[in-house]
């Protein structure tokens, strides 16, 4: 590593920051506003907070920046060649390594395409109505229409109202989405829903080639083509793969993470190109998914440890773990610059979700159920048999590899700590009362592969190995029919449904919306009407009989809505009002959408 060139481009950096507070946005701009708005008790324009996060980041990274250019001499100084071949340099694929490997990347989009032309669920169809690509609002200037107001990148990347923003995915729909225009010729409004989740596929198809490289690369290219395959059919990875969100991208960052630290472990931190690996890698896996702090930070006591054995002398070995703090101090920079107007507007609502959803013995077994066999049993008796099933069968897999392990690259112990990470997170959460979903342990997804792939190998009787693929293939069979056949949620089926029956009609009928889902369905029909209790849906009765209209209302989530919303129940459920006129399905019980249509005479 260059000792100059190290400086080279921190003194870029330490210029685009100081740019950036010249040409930026200013204070003067913005903090009268928010002092305004806080006087009054509303929350500022999510623009002002983003405004004063990006100069906040930008004073902050000025002082690191100074601090990495004044001790760069420590961690730049050269380390002497090593006297051994890298193990990259005798790297070989088996012939059949790549028609499989192939395979199973095809093998991945097969399976993920029919989800991914169906309908978006609540939280993308929030990001696309809120941050990523516009919405629908009453024109100003034409009384009874709507205009289509553009999102612009900024709101993409810095709109933070709710934590469902994950901006990288959302930054990459976004471009995904306007490929898609500019190449068909499509309208600034229009999109589809495979458009928008094109990033996410092709993500997924990265984390299956890269895992299968990543355990080619500890010297198994048999496991690798094994955990490829069972990566593709995993029907966790199907039901995330597609769902533009991070979720899609955490799970081939943390292979992209694994693979870093097998290089720099191999280069005995020699070479620049694994540290800018390993500290891109950490910055995206952080700015896609804050928890992965606990992921990152295991890696790094993995790649510290495996760097001070390496083929480094003595003397240089602290060399080379300033070279990694000052990667990960380099990742931090770039997190802070992206993330700081995230959290500038996260301060104001944080802690006040109305989501109480902690970690208990159903959600602990209903997330194991989920890594292991791609469902939620839903038996109140198999939880405990479950979790301690699947704890047994994880750790039978990793003693096997940790007791041969000499027969492996040294970097296999990332997949304990990575394991041990996300317990600790888990565990963390339940301490502190935080909201907890079984996805948010999802990079456990390309662990397990890996471990179990090593395992199978490590027994060397295919015919065993064979039989217990089998046996996960087929548990998997169930919930991988019912996500090729239903959307994960069916907004836009019953938003085409009423439409279709509305086409033709002289007087357009009423649609509406009522409880969960109310914020999400204008995105596929714009004129919905959001309905929350009692009074709105008589409101919107009597609009529509006064009028001489038809009306629609749309109801989902039926649980949640009954719990939270119950007031507008007795209405919806009296036949004698309402018939239903289509229901559509979800991959969930709970995403099951029902249309009820306003009868024209109440029936008695």
């Amino acid at each position: 590593m260059n000792l100059r060139a190290a400086r080279i481009i921190l003194i870029a950096l330490l210029a685009l920051e100081i740019a950036l507070l010249i040409f930026g946005p200013q204070a003067k701009d913005h903090l009268p506003a928010i002092a305004t708005a806080e006087a009054a008790g509303r929350r500022p324009d999510w623009w002002d907070d983003a405004a004063m996060g990006l100069r906040h980041a930008a004073w902050i990274n000025v002082t690191v920046l100074a601090l990495l250019i004044a001790s760069a001499g420590l961690w730049t100084r050269p380390l002497p060649p090593t006297l051994h071949q890298s193990p990259i340099s005798n790297l070989q694929s088996p012939k059949w390594f790549w028609p499989l490997v192939i395979a199973a990347g095809v093998l991945c989009l097969g399976l993920r395409l029919p989800l991914a032309s169906k309908s978006l669920w609540w939280d993308e169809a929030w990001v696309i109505k809120e941050a990523g690509h516009g919405k629908w609002l009453p024109d100003k200037k034409r009384e009874g229409e709507l205009r289509f107001m553009a999102h612009d990148w900024n709101r993409c990347a810095w709109y933070y109202q709710k934590p469902t923003n994950h901006a990288p995915m959302s930054l990459l729909q976004k471009a995904g989405i306007t490929a898609w225009q500019k190449t068909t010729g499509a309208k600034r409004s229009d999109f589809t829903d495979l458009a928008a989740r094109v990033p996410a596929l092709l993500a997924s198809m990265a984390a299956v080639i890269l895992l299968a490289c990543l355990l080619r690369a500890w010297g198994q290219p048999g496991a690798g083509a094994a955990a490829a395959f069972v990566l593709a059919l995993h029907p966790w990875h199907i039901r995330h793969g597609v769902d533009a969100r991070a979720y899609a991208l955490v799970v081939p960052l943390c292979v992209s993470g694994m693979f870093a630290i097998t290089r720099l472990a191999e280069t005995g931190g020699r070479k620049l190109w694994p540290w800018l690996w390993w500290g891109a890698t950490a910055f995206v896996w952080l700015w896609a998914f804050p928890n992965a702090v606990f992921d990152i930070t295991a890696l790094n006591i993995v790649a510290a440890i495996l760097l001070w054995k390496s083929q480094v002398a003595k003397r240089d070995r602290w060399t080379v773990l300033l070279r990694l703090a000052a990667t990960n101090v380099f990742a931090a920079i770039l997190f802070i610059q992206a993330f700081m107007p995230n959290l500038m507007q996260a301060r104001r609502w944080a802690g006040q979700e109305a989501d109480q959803h902690v970690l208990d013995l159903p959600l602990a077994t209903n997330t194991a159920s989920h890594l292991l066999l791609g469902r939620n049993l839903g038996d109140s008796r198999l939880q405990l048999p479950v979790l301690l099933g699947s704890a047994a069968l994880v750790a039978a897999a990793l003693g096997l590899i940790l007791a041969r392990r000499r027969k492996l690259h040294p970097a296999v112990w990332m997949l304990p700590a990575l394991l041990a990470a996300a317990v600790l997170f888990s565990g963390a959460t339940a301490v502190l009362g935080s909201y907890f979903y079984p996805r948010f342990v999802i990079a456990l997804l390309p662990v397990l592969a890996a471990a179990f792939s090593l395992a199978f190998a490590l027994i060397g009787r295919p015919l065993v190995a064979g039989l217990i693929a089998c046996g996960f293939v087929g548990l998997w069979s169930a919930p991988s029919s019912r996500l090729l056949e239903f959307p994960i949620a069916p907004l836009h089926d019953v938003a085409k449904f009423v439409q279709t029956e509305s086409a033709g009609k002289e007087k357009p009928p009423l649609i509406a919306c009522y409880g969960l889902g109310r914020e999400v369905l204008p995105v596929y029909e714009p004129t919905c009407v959001p309905l929350e209790n009692r009074q709105d849906i008589e409101a919107v009765m009597q609009r529509a009989r006064s009028e001489q209209r038809g009306l629609y209302i749309i109801q989902g989530y039926d649980s949640f809505n009954r719990t939270i919303l119950p007031t507008g129940f007795p209405l919806l459920d009296d036949r004698s009002l309402f018939e239903e006129a289509g229901r559509f399905s979800g991959i969930e019980p709970d995403f099951r959408f029902q249309v009820l249509r306003l009868a024209s005479t109440p029936r008695k």
